[in-house]
């Protein structure tokens, strides 16, 4: 197994992953050397209202509470505003990083949808009289906003008048985007959701594989910058593709690179 460890990277085959800030984190990469950023970010959603962001109580909201605050993670209790300076921080190491033609897929709520793609997407932008957190969005990267994604979870879930089931997944791309490499793809996927996983919010690895084999050739480069449990990680080495991922807690960095492990020592044998 090619294991390699080090204080705040793993290098294990073809992943390497990175403990720490993600835009410091992606600071390291070079230009134009990434076909795929497909990441799940904070939604920072929990609450209704901005003052109950910042409350422990609302961002319990997916089923987490009962594992107390070691079950959760952090910077998903941001205000809009705070939301919103953070993606676009991290839109303008996306939009330098990703190859022309290049694509981002983001996964994020109703609730957030709009200010993800205010912070992304500022060509839309330009000429409005804007004020307050959107107005954030003006200096942000300079990434095309190409369509939307539904992730159908198969299964029912909360809801006070229409129980949901979906989460959305917003596509972005460097320029004029890359042909797909399956046009067999539809804009609705339909996977169940991961039970019991190593992440409160961890995506199903099967539904982050079709992602990827629709968006990046086979030894392309796939990184996530709001790693997790590393499913997307998982997902992009058994397809043939490189990795490169980002957590800035030490409890979720070592279960992903025990996960990619393990995944190595199994692909090799």
């Amino acid at each position: 197994m090619n294991e390699k460890r080090m204080p705040d990277f793993v290098t294990i085959g073809g992943a390497t992953l990175a403990l720490g800030d993600c835009i410091e984190r992606m600071q390291d990469l070079q230009d134009a050397s990434v076909d795929l950023v497909l990441t799940d970010v904070p939604y920072s959603s929990g609450a209704t209202r901005e003052a109950g962001k910042t409350a422990y109580n609302k961002t319990m909201t997916r089923g987490t509470k009962e594992g107390g605050r070691d079950r959760w993670f952090g910077s998903d209790s941001l205000s809009t505003r705070g939301f919103m300076s953070l993606i676009r921080q991290c839109a303008l190491q996306w939009q330098r990083i990703l190859v022309p033609g290049g694509h981002l897929l983001c996964f994020i709520d109703w609730r957030m949808m709009d200010s993800l793609a205010d912070a992304v997407a500022a060509d839309e932008l330009r000429g409005l009289a804007l004020r307050g957190e959107a107005a954030d969005a003006i200096e942000s990267a300079d990434l095309r906003r190409a369509g939307l994604l539904v992730w159908d979870k198969v299964h029912l879930g909360m809801g006070r008048h229409f129980r949901n089931r979906h989460e959305l997944i917003l596509h972005f791309t460097k320029g004029v985007g890359r042909e797909p490499l399956n046009h067999r793809t539809p804009n609705v996927l339909s996977h169940p959701p991961v039970r019991f996983g190593l992440h409160p919010t961890e995506k199903p690895e099967a539904l982050l594989g079709e992602l990827i084999e629709a968006t990046c050739p086979v030894g392309g480069l796939v990184v996530d910058p709001f790693f997790g449990s590393c499913s997307a990680g998982a997902a992009a080495v058994k397809r043939g593709r490189r990795f490169f991922g980002v957590e800035r807690e030490q409890r979720y960095f070592d279960a992903g690179w025990k996960r990619l492990a393990e995944l190595n020592a199994d692909l090799a044998a």
